[in-house]
């Protein structure tokens, strides 16, 4: 997808280049031969096809770097949620790395009160004219937070994971007027609880949505 963009960015520097020289000439009237005036609509057609597809494919990448891509069904994690004192529980979560050949990381660790773990998870649909560019589909564990008693009872206390990008390179469903979200098509924000009993399971999200599945040890 980089070197996508790097060639199409070159693509649309040289195409500017070419059509700012016969403006200057044309400018400074510069004898030259003429051409009909479709040659220079095609041309400029052209550079801006290969300016949004550069930039599209900077977007994707750098959404990447916070996101995973979701290709039919996908592990995003694996989750292990338990109790460490009275009304307080753990989460462990341990994602993927990007790439097979890159070390493994270490887990992340949430501490947060409450008698079962949250994850919120978020799903971004990306515009189907993108599919060129790779995935359509992205998907990010958003929060961890803790739910107390009752299913029905709201979350007690949240923690917001890390991110890499700013703000404005983040896809806000509530937001439409973010940059990014020129991008998207829809994007929305799944709960799910694990259960406080130590055991692992995978978080997996799929066209259906997220979902929990037992891990076999």
């Amino acid at each position: 997808m980089t070197i996508g963009a790097l060639i199409g960015g070159s693509l649309a520097l040289m195409l500017a280049a070419v059509l700012g020289w016969h403006a200057l000439r044309r400018l400074f009237s510069v004898p030259r031969v003429p051409r009909p005036p479709a040659t220079y609509v095609a041309l400029v057609i052209l550079w801006a096809a290969m300016v949004a597809v550069s930039g599209a494919s900077v977007a994707v990448a750098l959404l990447l770097r916070d996101h995973q891509a979701v290709d039919g069904r996908t592990r995003l994690a694996e989750l292990r949620c338990q109790a460490v004192a009275p009304g307080r529980v753990q989460m462990e979560l341990t994602t993927p790395s990007p790439h097979p050949t890159d070390q493994p990381t270490g887990p992340e660790r949430y501490e947060i009160q409450g008698d079962a773990c949250v994850v919120s998870v978020v799903l971004v649909d990306l515009r189907s004219g993108l599919q060129i560019l790779g995935p359509t589909r992205l998907s990010r564990i958003e929060v961890i937070g803790s739910q107390a008693g009752a299913p029905a009872e709201t979350i007690a206390r949240t923690i917001g994971r890390p991110r890499v990008n700013p703000g404005w390179l983040t896809p806000h469903a509530s937001e439409r007027m973010v940059p990014i979200n020129l991008l998207v098509n829809d994007t929305r924000q799944t709960s799910l609880s694990v259960p406080a009993d130590g055991e692992p399971f995978y978080l997996v999200a799929s066209p259906s949505g997220p979902a929990l599945e037992k891990a076999s040890i």
